[in-house]
């Protein structure tokens, strides 16, 4: 809902709102980030019911896909019929890549939006390559893949690649096959990873934590950076 909100445009312009809600409904797109995260907890819930191997990652990829496929498309014809209704269906929309939400500029899909469900297929692909690897190996190579999504990520931020006026020299790497988003979601996955092994922790570590990175990430938000999308 934070994030529905967030996308309700008009809301910002309502003068009774309180300004403390209005201030809170501006950050809406957070909701998005921890939507990733939550998802990251679920994949790897879902990674651990079965057997592992090549027979089972395939069946688990096709499972994902087929669900996530089944839900979009009757709503892509819906928008297709509505943007042809409306005279907006021009040569700019990217309607093969909307369809089998592949990778694409967000103004060049049938809706900007779409771009966090083509997010959460190449969740599902990378957890379907997971599942070739046994529950004892498979924490591992997501720490590895965590590391260099992280490395890649902190040295395109050192040369001020994330800033507005270097956006045009931006990769697909940078916003999608290695973009920071992925450290969400690997994220995810560790956290859980780490409930499952010490069901009985205390939450007052956790708690920390997360105190100590909202500050240290309000810190770079406000001071180290222009751009905090």
């Amino acid at each position: 809902m934070w994030v529905v909100v967030y996308h309700a445009q008009g809301w910002p312009q309502l003068p009774q709102m309180n300004e403390v809600v209005r201030v809170f409904f501006s950050w809406g797109f957070i909701g998005v980030d921890i939507f990733f995260v939550i998802s990251g907890c679920v994949m790897a819930l879902t990674l651990r019911r079965g057997d592992s191997g090549v027979n089972e990652a395939l069946n688990f990829s096709v499972s994902r896909l087929a669900r996530i496929y089944v839900g979009w498309w009757p709503i892509f014809f819906l928008y297709w019929a509505w943007l042809g209704y409306v005279g907006q269906l021009g040569p700019d929309k990217d309607l093969f890549n909307s369809f089998f939400l592949l990778l694409a500029p967000p103004q060049n899909l049938v809706t900007a939006v779409l771009w966090t469900l083509t997010f959460e297929l190449y969740f599902s692909v990378i957890m379907g390559a997971l599942k070739v690897v046994s529950d004892a190996h498979r924490e591992r190579r997501v720490k590895v893949l965590f590391l260099g999504v992280a490395l890649y990520v902190a040295y395109m931020a050192s040369r001020q690649r994330f800033e507005p006026e270097n956006i045009m020299r931006s990769t697909a790497a940078m916003h999608f096959w290695a973009s920071p988003l992925l450290l969400e979601f690997f994220g995810g996955l560790l956290v859980f990873e780490q409930i499952v092994k010490r069901p009985g922790q205390s939450w007052r570590p956790w708690l920390a934590a997360a105190v100590i990175l909202f500050l240290v990430s309000a810190i770079y938000h406000q001071f180290l950076v222009r751009h905090p999308g």
